[in-house]
Protein backbone atom coordinates (compact mmCIF):
# COMPACT_ATOMS: atom_id res chain seq x y z
CA UNK A 1 0.00 0.00 0.00
CA UNK A 2 1.39 3.39 -1.17
CA UNK A 3 2.65 5.90 2.33
CA UNK A 4 0.18 8.55 1.30
CA UNK A 5 -3.07 5.48 1.65
CA UNK A 6 -1.72 4.26 4.40
CA UNK A 7 -1.73 7.79 6.08
CA UNK A 8 -5.30 8.48 4.90
CA UNK A 9 -6.37 5.52 6.63
CA UNK A 10 -4.53 6.22 9.60
CA UNK A 11 -6.79 9.40 9.68
CA UNK A 12 -9.97 6.95 9.21
CA UNK A 13 -8.97 5.07 11.71
CA UNK A 14 -8.01 7.63 14.49
CA UNK A 15 -11.36 9.78 13.59
CA UNK A 16 -13.01 8.46 16.71
CA UNK A 17 -10.45 7.22 19.09
CA UNK A 18 -6.51 7.37 18.83
CA UNK A 19 -4.07 10.28 17.44
CA UNK A 20 -6.12 12.44 14.90
CA UNK A 21 -4.41 15.10 15.17
CA UNK A 22 -0.80 13.28 14.69
CA UNK A 23 -2.59 11.09 11.84
CA UNK A 24 -3.39 14.70 10.08
CA UNK A 25 -0.53 15.70 10.87
CA UNK A 26 1.62 12.96 9.21
CA UNK A 27 -0.71 13.14 5.85
CA UNK A 28 -0.28 16.45 5.48
CA UNK A 29 3.82 16.02 5.95
CA UNK A 30 3.16 13.45 2.66
CA UNK A 31 1.07 15.64 1.09
CA UNK A 32 3.81 18.44 1.20
CA UNK A 33 6.80 16.36 -0.01
CA UNK A 34 4.43 14.88 -2.81
CA UNK A 35 3.72 18.62 -3.94
CA UNK A 36 8.30 18.94 -3.82
CA UNK A 37 8.72 15.63 -5.34
CA UNK A 38 6.39 16.30 -7.99
CA UNK A 39 7.79 19.90 -8.85
CA UNK A 40 11.40 18.22 -9.28
CA UNK A 41 10.13 15.57 -11.48
CA UNK A 42 8.36 18.23 -13.39
CA UNK A 43 10.74 16.99 -16.43
CA UNK A 44 10.18 13.31 -15.65
CA UNK A 45 6.63 13.86 -15.92
CA UNK A 46 6.19 15.28 -19.00
CA UNK A 47 8.66 12.25 -20.46
CA UNK A 48 6.68 9.67 -18.88
CA UNK A 49 3.46 11.51 -20.86
CA UNK A 50 5.80 12.12 -24.28
CA UNK A 51 6.86 7.86 -23.81
CA UNK A 52 4.34 6.54 -22.63
CA UNK A 53 0.77 8.10 -22.61
CA UNK A 54 -2.11 7.55 -25.22
CA UNK A 55 -5.38 5.17 -25.09
CA UNK A 56 -4.02 2.72 -23.12
CA UNK A 57 -2.11 4.51 -20.28
CA UNK A 58 -3.12 7.97 -18.88
CA UNK A 59 -1.01 10.04 -16.51
CA UNK A 60 -3.03 12.58 -14.47
CA UNK A 61 -2.20 15.87 -13.87
CA UNK A 62 -0.74 15.50 -10.30
CA UNK A 63 0.74 11.99 -10.77
CA UNK A 64 2.29 10.01 -8.00
CA UNK A 65 5.85 9.90 -7.93
CA UNK A 66 8.87 8.67 -6.52
CA UNK A 67 11.79 9.50 -7.48
CA UNK A 68 14.84 6.75 -7.17
CA UNK A 69 18.82 6.99 -7.55
CA UNK A 70 18.94 5.71 -10.97
CA UNK A 71 15.33 7.81 -12.03
CA UNK A 72 11.87 8.25 -11.15
CA UNK A 73 8.84 6.37 -11.13
CA UNK A 74 5.55 8.35 -11.91
CA UNK A 75 1.77 6.85 -11.24
CA UNK A 76 -0.27 5.77 -14.55
CA UNK A 77 -3.06 4.33 -15.31
CA UNK A 78 -3.26 1.43 -17.28
CA UNK A 79 -6.18 0.48 -19.10
CA UNK A 80 -7.04 -3.26 -19.22
CA UNK A 81 -10.34 -4.35 -21.60
CA UNK A 82 -12.62 -6.98 -20.04
CA UNK A 83 -12.20 -10.45 -21.16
Amino acid sequence: MHELEEAARDVVDSWESGDLAGAVTQLGRLLNNQDLNRAECADAIARAREIHANDQCVIDPLPLVAPAEDGTYVAAWLWIPNP
